[in-house]
């Protein structure tokens, strides 16, 4: 669902930035977003704040294929910009 979503930040392309970004997303058992978080920067403003917003979009995830009723599920998300010729 994700990366469908992340898209490459048009001044990152033309600027020809590239890194990775880890998102911390923390959600509620039923796929409701609680938190996104930078957790480590890609050393480029454009892509990081692309990433974040991008996520945004998204209302919420699938619920759990558990059962975690009251819990917090956290991760780490890595997403890689690696521009191609």
């Amino acid at each position: 669902q994700i990366k469908n979503i992340i898209k490459y930040a048009k001044i990152s392309k033309d600027r020809n930035q590239s890194g990775r970004v880890l998102i911390s997303i923390s959600l509620k058992s039923n796929g409701d977003i609680l938190k996104i978080s930078l957790e480590t920067s890609s050393g480029f403003t454009a892509l990081d704040k692309s990433t974040i917003n991008s996520i945004k979009k998204i209302k919420s995830f699938k619920p759990a294929p558990f059962e975690s009723n009251h819990k917090v599920h956290t991760f780490i998300l890595p997403v890689n910009y690696i521009l191609e010729n």
